[in-house]
């Protein structure tokens, strides 16, 4: 008794075994997590550190330079770069893939250890992020006032700070919030020098005395014999008449308080940052463009502005909430996590508009979508082709069988490893589709021989059909594998990248093999019992005439081309390699890229002012950008950061107030006719014409999965 006869004889164990894997597919399939490309990112820190009053120059000097030096001679440190602005400093290191995130981040912890004494006293304590695929936003928040609103700009900047941040944080698929947009509240007092004067005192007095005074200090522990108090002295203002209140200074007819000098009033920190969101109106985006976009049917209006009455004010400055996934999240689960989060947010803060103007969710539920689409599509005509060249029903339904059974091994092992639908898995499931039935065919095609030529009985047809080609067809999927097996290990960003799309490949190619052994032997008694002879039905018969008419002439013609051939072998051989040193020549002129271009979208826009340009004049050409951009109308939403801000990553550090960037969100390419490129080009000839643009880039999103930070 061989191998197929022995589990063939007894398949219960076998077929529950396959419906088990089948089952554990199905569950993986609907679990698996959804992003748009897996993490390429190297492990990357990020130190800002704070100088309060350096200029520039005496911030490279001082601090950039030393933290520099320290940092290059760290193991594994593949670049380290700094950007020194006015007050504050940002040096990025970058690490080999080999280096784990946690231990960069502890490395450079330690080399800042090791040079704190050499870095000025007045240096704040320098500040780590750890910047990775998890860093860029996966949803930006843009919250401002509603019309008629008590609060304003500041206020809404204090509750995002505070409440709405703690809010945010308490979903679990959130693994930071970073607030963004300038109006810093602050108390500002005002000196009077005359009063000053009057009453002996400096400005650096004042100063002395704030300083001292706005915190809560300990003082000790009271015990008795029966109780004991904890003293503290309370300083921390918790309004403006407490600024006013405090004594700065004692004098013969009596105490001098602060408001005796001063005047005290609510303001704001001097901006160095500014963020601008633009909301199409929902009355702009017709019906059948808004059921279309993912995002829409996900967050109802709120993608478009769930403003109310601020239909045609929905432009402007605001205050930004990043949202960022944790390093082993993924961003679908974040997006949909605050989308459902939201609702409640607005409820509890009614006199706030939220609304999103720039999100993943959409090009990555578009771009699964898509390759979903176009996995069922292969299937359909990888059965149909079948069809047409066994002309049979019940064969054609036998392979088709064993492609659901494929796919959902191969789903099933993806999630049991951890790894997630994105444009590379997916993209391996797709190549996967007309390898899968190789083996299933071959089986199949033996199967049939021994039944219907030979004779046998189908019981023995397929034990022995399987039988005869199982090695055969083990020995082509092992040369496969085996030609894909060393770019799982290649190293590198190369490895990075397709590591999923050749396990995932390999994994449905072995899983392939073991259904071609199983499930075909085990289905084909039920599917082929058809007498020899039988007559075929109307629709084998028809495609049994296209077969006769098509299939076999052009068959029979590559039969005698290839007879022709092995004959005449010299008549052939040379101009196949002329051919080929000729396609080799050609390769300069086709030109190399990383990734194919794609139309997302999401168009990128990076800009910078002339040298010294004020923040309030490089608001203005933003604002002039912004009347261009939304003069298309294929634009639903624009998020755009001028400058950078201390302990803020996401929106970019290191950026000077003379520089900006915008991300313009437009209808996607199902209901617009204008291409990204064409909108781009359009684009770079307006921006050309504004005066005191220094320098603008326009490029779209997404066209490489190195699409992060660090290239923005």
């Amino acid at each position: 008794m061989n191998f197929v006869e022995h589990y063939l004889k007894k398949p219960h164990l076998l077929a529950s075994l396959v419906l088990l894997a089948a089952v554990v597919g199905l569950i993986g399939y609907f679990r698996i997590p959804v992003n748009l490309f897996p993490d390429t990112e190297r492990p990357q820190i990020a130190v800002v550190s704070v100088y309060p009053g350096a200029s520039a120059a005496d911030v490279e000097a001082e601090v950039s330079r030393p933290i520099e030096q320290e940092l290059n001679t760290l193991e594994l440190v593949r670049r380290v770069t700094s950007v020194s602005k006015d007050e504050v400093s940002v040096v990025s290191v970058e690490f080999e893939y080999r280096k784990g995130l946690d231990a960069a981040a502890t490395d450079v912890a330690n080399g800042l250890q090791k040079i704190k004494a050499q870095l000025p006293p007045s240096l704040q304590p320098p500040m780590i992020f750890k910047v990775s695929s998890a860093t860029p936003a996966v949803l930006t928040l843009a919250l401002r006032p509603k019309p008629r609103s008590p609060l304003d700009l500041s206020m809404v900047r204090q509750l995002a700070d505070n409440e709405i941040k703690d809010r945010l944080l308490q979903i679990p698929e959130v693994a930071n919030v970073e607030v963004f947009g300038a109006h810093q509240p602050v108390v500002r007092v005002d000196l009077d020098r005359d009063r000053l004067e009057r009453f002996g005192l400096t400005p650096n007095d004042i100063s002395q005395t704030l300083a001292a005074f706005n915190a809560n200090q300990p003082i000790g522990l009271l015990i008795t014999s029966r109780s004991q108090f904890l003293l503290k002295r309370t300083g921390e203002f918790q309004s403006l008449a407490d600024v006013g209140r405090i004594t700065v200074a004692h004098r013969p007819g009596g105490d001098v308080h602060l408001a005796d000098v001063a005047s005290i009033r609510r303001g704001m920190l001097e901006p160095q940052s500014a963020y601008h969101a633009y909301i199409a109106d929902v009355a702009q985006i017709s019906k059948p463009a808004r059921a279309r976009v993912p995002e829409a049917r996900k967050f109802g209006n709120l993608r478009y502005g769930r403003l109310g009455s601020l239909r045609h004010e929905n432009s402007g400055p605001a205050i930004a909430i990043n949202i960022q996934r944790g390093t082993t999240g993924h961003a679908m689960d974040t997006i949909r996590a605050v989308a459902a989060a939201l609702p409640a947010l607005e409820r509890s803060y009614p006199n706030i508009a939220f609304s999103i103007p720039d999100t993943q969710g959409e090009l990555i539920q578009l771009s699964v979508g898509n390759m979903l689409d176009a996995l069922r599509d292969a299937i359909v005509m990888t059965v149909l082709v079948i069809f047409l060249f066994l002309a049979d029903v019940r064969g054609m339904a036998l392979a088709a069988i064993s492609i659901p059974f494929t796919y959902l091994l191969t789903f099933a092992v993806m999630w049991l490893i951890g790894y997630e639908f994105d444009l590379v898995t997916l993209t391996a499931v797709i190549l996967a589709v007309g390898m899968l039935l190789d083996d299933a065919i071959v089986v199949l095609e033996n199967i049939e021989r021994h039944y219907h030529q030979a004779g046998e009985d189908v019981h023995q047809a397929v034990v022995g059909g399987t039988q005869e080609v199982m090695l055969a067809i083990f020995s082509g999927t092992y040369a496969t594998v085996m030609v894909l097996l060393p770019i799982i290990f290649i190293g590198g960003y190369v490895q990075t990248v397709l590591r999923p799309l050749t396990t995932t490949l390999t994994v449905a190619l072995l899983a392939s093999y073991v259904i071609s052994v199983t499930v075909i032997p085990l289905l084909a008694p039920l599917l082929l019992r058809r007498a020899n002879g039988a007559a075929r039905n109307w629709l084998e018969r028809i495609v049994h005439r296209f077969d006769a008419r098509v299939v076999e002439p052009v068959r029979d013609f590559y039969v005698r081309l290839t007879a022709f051939a092995l004959r005449h072998r010299l008549l052939f051989l040379p101009p196949a390699m002329l051919l080929l040193v000729l396609s080799l020549r050609q390769m300069p002129l086709v030109g190399r890229n990383l990734m194919p271009p794609m139309d997302t979208g999401i168009i990128k826009i990076n800009f910078e002012t002339d040298a010294n340009t004020s923040l309030a004049q490089t608001e203005r050409t933003l604002t002039q950008m912004e009347r261009l951009i939304r003069r298309h109308p294929e634009v639903t939403s624009i998020s755009s950061v001028i400058g950078s801000e201390p302990a803020v990553i996401s929106f970019g550090s290191g950026t000077l107030p003379q520089q900006g960037n915008l991300t313009v969100h437009l209808l996607d390419r199902f209901h617009r006719k204008a291409t990204i490129w064409q909108i781009e080009s359009e684009l770079r000839a307006q921006f050309s014409r504004l005066p005191g643009l220094k320098d603008v880039a326009v490029f779209d999103y997404g066209a490489t999965p190195m699409s992060t930070i660090r290239a923005s």
